[in-house]
């Protein structure tokens, strides 16, 4: 009966670490087509940037969008003016927080790009990003971001 009893205990818990493999991993998505969440809508917009893909871009970005930075306020034209000026070979996105009301994401990360803007290399620190998506007809729209530098 004991080896039973055993047996039983020992299968149970083999059973429950195989779970760890029934499932895929999700895959990261970087495409606006296929997001579901707010970590995609943002690593879409980076990858949009990324890639240079304005047309993409322009149509996630709302026409009362805002964008603050440690130097200035910028409306959605001076916004999309400054993100044309970066060249970027990559970007990381890390401590990814997401808050979900309703329709509207609120993200908050810690973001680190690597390459130039304007031609002058984008320094290597991480900075914080805070972002507003907002599910509307035509898809995800960003309504805001705030970048904040220093220490993380």
């Amino acid at each position: 009966m004991r080896s039973r009893f055993g047996l039983l205990l020992l299968g149970i818990s083999l059973l429950q670490l195989s779970a760890c493999t029934l499932w895929k991993e999700h895959a990261v998505v970087n495409d606006f087509s296929q997001v579901t969440g707010g970590e995609g809508v943002e690593r879409s917009f980076w990858e949009s940037v990324r890639k240079k893909d304005w047309k993409e871009l322009d149509k996630h970005i709302a026409p009362n969008y805002i964008a603050l930075t440690p130097n200035a306020r910028r409306d959605r034209t001076e916004a999309v003016k400054q993100l044309q000026t970066l060249d970027l070979q990559s970007y990381a996105i890390a401590d990814m927080d997401i808050k979900l009301n309703t329709d509207t994401f609120v993200v908050s990360y810690r973001l680190t790009l690597r390459g130039t803007s304007g031609g002058q290399p984008i320094p290597g620190e991480p900075v914080r990003v805070l972002g507003v998506w907002q599910k509307q007809k035509a898809g995800w729209m960003l309504l805001a971001h705030s970048v904040l530098s220093g220490p993380s």
